[in-house]
């Protein structure tokens, strides 16, 4: 698996696998590079929150009762 990094400040950095987000570090590039056992890609991308990707759950079932995005007309 390869693992990303992507520098948001000067000592705030964020850790990602190209899909979910890992973790965020409160240190410079140069000192996370050093010290983390793993091997890391400095990009400047970085993937979305799931909360932003994917509506909720309940609401997918909300939508599916209420049967909106269907062709189903009210009163036949």
């Amino acid at each position: 698996m390869t693992l990303y990094v992507v520098k948001i400040n000067e000592d705030m950095l964020i850790t990602h696998d190209g899909e979910v987000q890992l973790g965020i570090y409160h240190t410079t590039l140069e000192n996370f590079m050093t010290m983390t056992k793993k091997t890391y890609i400095e990009t400047y991308w970085m993937p979305d929150v799931f909360s932003h990707r994917y509506k909720r759950n309940n609401y997918q079932k909300h939508l599916k009762k209420a049967s909106i995005g269907t062709k189903d007309e009210i009163g036949q």
